[in-house]
């Protein structure tokens, strides 16, 4: 009788363990299905860049939101990877200046700012190699100008050499001015937009 009695408890105890689990499961279903929602409007948003920051913290409560029933696994599974595929394809889909633009974004930058600092950034990256460039001509030239002895008649390669140095020169001057302002006009967008926001 004991026995049967033991059996018995087992079996309500695992009732109610499976009866709680599949409640769990359920309301799991259903907060996934609210994350889903969330992550089709967000397809929408007129700025992709912010939505795959908020589509990242949705990604996370999904993962957390725990286990769902069985038969619905594979078919909430599909529904979420095709919500967060819109996401991303929107964003890719904005040029290769989305690494910078995420960036921005999470930096609390307005749209508008953002696009106006990322071709102030170009200019700067352009400015920055055309800077180096000189540089090492310049250095090439002065290593060349050790080659020769000045004569009494002077020398017509020395004089070119110095020439192009005294050019390339004043360039990186005139480049490193223009890289300044570039600088300036970037700090001003990111500081009031950021203000703005």
């Amino acid at each position: 009788m004991q026995f049967k009695e033991a059996m018995d408890a087992f079996y309500e105890k695992r009732r109610e363990h499976f009866k709680s689990r599949r409640k769990d499961q359920k309301d799991n279903l259903d907060v996934k299905k609210g994350i889903i929602e969330q992550l089709v409007e967000l397809a929408d948003h007129e700025d992709p860049a912010k939505a795959v920051e908020e589509a990242k913290q949705l990604q996370q409560q999904f993962k957390d939101a725990g286990h769902v029933p069985m038969k619905f696994k594979n078919k909430i599974w599909k529904q979420y990877r095709e919500a967060c595929d819109v996401i991303y394809e929107n964003y890719r889909s904005m040029g290769s200046d989305k690494g910078m633009d995420r960036q921005l974004a999470a930096q609390g930058i307005q749209k508008e700012a953002r696009k106006q600092i990322i071709q102030e950034q170009k200019e700067t990256d352009k400015l920055r190699k055309e800077i180096t460039e000189l540089n090492a001509s310049i250095i090439q030239w002065k290593e060349a100008k050790t080659y020769f002895k000045p004569t009494k008649k002077g020398n017509a390669l020395l004089d070119e050499l110095q020439q192009k140095i005294d050019k390339a020169e004043e360039q990186v001057a005139q480049k490193k001015a223009e890289l300044k302002e570039h600088n300036k006009s970037i700090d001003i967008l990111s500081s009031s937009s950021a203000e703005e926001g």
